[in-house]
């Protein structure tokens, strides 16, 4: 009983760490979405520049805040030099009763030691600076930005993946038609051996279908190789283990039914929604910024200091003030220009910037119109190539029909099955290009 409960226990926990080990392995496009919003390497490192720009914002702030710092100095004399002293010893009064005689000695007195240690401390407090006031709101507009980068990260990583996704959808669909084909023909590939051995068709019937059944077959192998690119390509995106299987659980139809073409079509456009522009918009208040900062430098500087120092061996005569309170204003006068040339150059780049926003605003509207126009198109060719692949089949039914009956030749079977394998492709590829369309128009219009 106990060695039972032993080998449950261990199969549980063998499936538990399979379970950490490869994690989910069956994913929706939402899924697939969110692993890869959590795992990408592109997010990843939009996540440490947030985190980067934070600690960019406390450095800055602490500039302003106290600063105390300590120092320790050591000095070594080989010969401390003296002074003399001359200092009474004896005083005599003479027999005049007027005249003192003294008696004087020299005293030496060293003015320094041989060994000396100061340790001194200081605390400073920044009272006022104007570039100190501008760096502060740059590192805020610069967290903004790298936040905007995060964004614009997630909705490429969104977009890469959902195309990929699909697209490995579209190739595995192809390969169930193909093989479903290939069963086909191959089933009557060995009717016509039969009837071959029968004496009741010629050899080249034969050989004309075993010609298609081999073109089948390879363009069967190339779409397994595709797969399997197709797949890694996707684990990748996602920022999953390449060796890792997954499987994955939507279909095409089920997608394409969830687009509202209508609303989609008719939606206004809000330029204040596009990633792109936002990211415009605080480029353009960093380059502000900078503008000010180099303004700044025409203010004053204000600051004020405290300081102790203590020496534990002292000369004789030592004059060094133990506490210092102190403050120092620091005002630019003259240049030559230079800041003046600075604050044209600042100037000329945020004009740059202005223009360069101008043009990318137009920018940015003609790029939606032509995805709205490319999935308004796309979406035509996927309703012709649905219609082309439908008749196709009809026509390749009833010519095998027929074939089987000794109507048509074994060459007009083959075309009808050609026609309708390129139908089949013409179709997937219109279905990707519609689904991959609209997630160009939703990166676009922002839309999550």
């Amino acid at each position: 009983m106990n060695s039972i409960i032993s080998i449950k226990l261990i199969v549980l926990l063998i499936l538990l760490s399979s379970n950490v080990i490869f994690g989910q392995s069956n994913f929706s496009l939402k899924e697939a979405q969110e692993y890869a919003l959590k795992n990408n390497i592109q997010v990843k490192n939009a996540l440490i520049d947030i985190q980067k720009a934070k600690k960019k914002i406390w450095e800055t702030a602490a500039m302003g805040l106290p600063q105390i710092s300590g120092a320790i100095d050591y000095t070594y004399m080989p010969t401390v030099p003296e002074m003399q002293f001359a200092v009474v010893t004896h005083g005599e009064l003479q027999p005049d009763g007027k005249t003192v005689s003294l008696n004087s000695m020299n005293v030496p007195i060293k003015l320094g030691v041989p060994h000396s240690f100061t340790f001194t401390a200081t605390a400073s407090q920044l009272l006022f600076s104007g570039s100190y006031i501008v760096g502060l709101q740059t590192s805020k507009t610069f967290k903004k930005l790298s936040e905007q980068s995060l964004e614009m990260s997630k909705n490429d990583v969104i977009e890469n993946v959902s195309n990929t996704y699909l697209m490995v959808l579209a190739v595995e669909e192809n390969k169930s038609l193909l093989k479903a084909t290939s069963d086909n023909m191959n089933k009557t590939l060995v009717e016509l051996k039969a009837m071959f051995a029968e004496g009741l068709i010629e050899n080249t019937d034969v050989d004309q279908l075993q010609y298609t059944v081999s073109n089948i077959d390879n363009a069967y192998k190339m779409l397994e190789r595709q797969t399997e690119i197709a797949y890694r390509l996707l684990k990748f995106q996602m920022g999953m283990d390449l060796d890792q299987e997954i499987e994955l659980t939507d279909n095409l139809k089920d997608i394409l039914a969830g687009i509202e073409m209508e609303s989609m079509m008719a939606y206004q456009f809000d330029i204040n929604r596009n990633i792109t522009y936002q990211l415009l918009n605080t480029q353009e208040s960093l380059q502000n910024s900078l503008v000010k900062l180099e303004k700044s430098n025409y203010l004053p500087t204000f600051a004020a200091f405290y300081q102790h120092q203590e020496k534990p061996n002292k000369a004789d005569f030592d004059f060094t003030f133990p506490d210092i309170i102190g403050a120092s204003l620091s005002i630019p006068i003259f240049s030559s220009g230079m800041r003046n040339a600075k604050v044209d150059q600042a100037n000329m780049e945020l004009e740059k910037t202005q223009n360069t926003k101008s043009m990318a605003i137009q920018g940015i509207k003609l790029e939606v119109q032509q995805a709205q126009i490319t999935l308004q198109s796309s979406y035509e060719k996927f309703v012709n190539e649905k219609t082309n692949q439908d008749l196709a089949k009809r026509i390749y039914d009833k010519t095998l029909i027929k074939y089987k009956e000794g109507m048509v030749s074994s060459m007009d079977l083959s075309q009808a099955n050609s026609q309708y394998l390129n139908a089949q492709t013409n179709y997937f590829n219109a279905l990707v290009e519609v689904l991959q369309a609209k997630n160009k128009l939703d990166n676009l219009l922002n839309n999550k």
